[in-house]
């Protein structure tokens, strides 16, 4: 997606920093947030060995923590845009934290799809749009809504996966609170919106 932005938009060769940065910062934030799944309700082959090999994802989750600290020393001066995203990649996984003021943020996540996927529009599309600047604003504001949408359309699939956890965790969002019928119709018209926006 990195390289899609940079080929479509920005119209530059990707800077390797700043995708390495994106390659690490996903290994340690993926790897963070299995880490610190409890117990599934609706085990599957992966969720299980997910539960028995929460050690590997711990240290991957350093390992990837340790290649962004490097990949981040070559792109610094850019360090208030990333760490937006850096912030909002925390609080996504930060309900999972067994402590008391993450443990509040379950209450109040009730777009947690859309938050899934604004952060990785934000990582994906507009950081690098930021970064590299001198972008058509219309241009970059139409990409940037139409990754939106199709990232969101992938967060729906993966939180239709995940729902049964997400309600006995107490976690709200449309797709918790949606039936099959209307996650299909959510699903459809985020690509269709998609589909509009990547032809304007």
């Amino acid at each position: 997606m990195v390289y899609q932005t940079y080929s479509l938009i920005i119209s530059k060769p990707v800077n390797p920093y700043f995708a390495a940065f994106v390659f690490f910062s996903t290994v340690c934030s993926y790897n963070f947030h299995w880490a610190l799944t409890p117990h599934s309700v609706a085990p599957s082959q992966r969720l299980q060995w997910d539960e028995n090999h929460k050690n590997y994802h711990l240290l991957l989750s350093v390992a990837g923590l340790a290649g962004a600290a490097i990949s981040f020393f070559f792109i610094k001066e850019h360090w208030f845009y990333i760490g937006i995203a850096a912030l909002l990649t925390f609080l996504y996984t930060a309900p999972k934290i067994s402590f008391s003021p993450f443990q509040w943020l379950k209450k109040i996540a009730i777009g947690k799809t859309i938050f899934l996927a604004m952060t990785w529009t934000y990582v994906t599309a507009v950081l690098p749009i930021l970064i590299e600047g001198n972008i058509e604003t219309e241009k970059a504001i139409l990409f940037c809504a139409g990754q939106f949408f199709f990232i969101y359309s992938i967060c729906i699939l993966f939180d239709f996966r995940d729902r049964e956890d997400d309600k006995s965790d107490g976690i709200r969002s449309m797709i918790t609170n949606f039936n099959e019928r209307g996650i299909n119709i959510l699903f459809a018209i985020s690509i269709i919106t998609f589909f509009v926006l990547s032809f304007y």
